[in-house]
This record gives C-alpha cells, structure tokens and sequence, in this order.
C-alpha cells in the first residue's frame, strides 16, 4: 500500500470473534487495527479483502452483521483508515424485504467516478439472487442489478471484476453447486 504495509482482513478471531482488521510491515510486525463486534453496532465476517481508495482509506464488506442483521440478512460496507478508525457507511437490508442486498461476501472495485462498486450474494427484488450495487464513499446506495430467482437467470453473485464494465465469475444459475464456474 501507499505507506509500505499490508493490510488485510481476517473473517474469524478477534475479541468476539467476529473478525478483524490488521496492519503488518514488511518486516512482518503485525498490528490488530480493528476488532468487529457485530450486530447491532457494526458487521461481521469480513471474507474478503481490503481495497485502498484513491482518498487513502481502506474499504471493505462483512457477510454479516450490521444494523439490520440480527436474524437474517445482512452485511455492511464499511471504511477504516490506515490508524485504524471504522466506521459503517451502510448496512444492508435497509429497505423492505432486503431490496438492497445483502451477504456481501466479495470485496469492493473502485471505479473513476470515484464510486465504488460491489455484489451481495442474497436479498434484491427476488428476495434472495442477489445485487450488483454502487456506493459512494459517504455511504449512498444504488443498485445497479437485481438478479432474478428464476432457473433461466443468473444468481448469487460472487465477486466483482477487478476491471469495471466486466464481471468475473459474477452468478451462478439457480441448480449450479455453490462457487462452481
């Protein structure tokens, strides 16, 4: 990163074991930034990684957690800066019957609009295929996609592209094994 460190996520540990943030240097001292606690105060289970905006502050998501996740769907995007300061800027399943998304279990793209983009696994307007979003980085929401939970359609998609306009490995049909190409 900018600074010479790795940053990275770890989805289990912690003092709650929900996850947690973590500095190290290239001569391998590593540093706890940030220990997730959950709903209702933050999420949970970051399964995926870092990615560093061009403000500096890293961006990541948790599967769960968040405001709205206590039984259920959910998940959030949150920033942390490099010294180690989290803040939620958006839980999932704001709105009824988790229409935004929710288990957000690949990380983020940024792309040159300053935006940043991502993909829930669950919730949309078919309650349960899954979202392709938007997010600015003050924590506006707009989805982009919803998938349908129809046979025919694409569902439950994985993981952003690395490259903007392009998903990789986005969906899988409805019958397919989890994460099978």
């Amino acid at each position: 990163m900018a600074d010479g460190n790795f940053y990275g996520t770890g989805s289990d540990g912690g003092a709650d074991g929900w996850g947690t943030v973590f500095r190290i240097t290239p001569d391998g001292a590593l540093t706890l930034l940030h220990t997730f606690t959950g709903y209702p105060t933050e999420g949970a289970l970051p399964y995926a990684g870092l990615l560093q905006a061009t403000s500096g502050d890293f961006y990541g998501t948790t599967y769960a957690g968040g405001a709205n996740g206590p039984d259920g769907i959910g998940g959030t995007v949150f920033k942390i800066t490099p010294p180690g300061v989290l803040t939620t800027i958006y839980s999932f399943c704001a709105q009824p019957n988790c229409a935004d998304g929710g288990y957000p279990i690949a990380g983020l793209i940024e792309n040159g609009d300053g935006n940043l983009y991502g993909a829930t696994n669950a919730g949309g307007a078919s309650l349960s295929a899954g979202t392709i979003f938007r997010i600015t980085l003050q924590g506006s929401l707009t989805t982009m996609y919803d998938f349908c939970a129809q046979p025919s359609c694409a569902s439950e998609p994985d993981s952003p592209s690395t490259k903007p306009g392009a998903w990789s490995r986005t969906a899988r049909k409805i019958g397919e094994s989890p994460r099978s190409g």
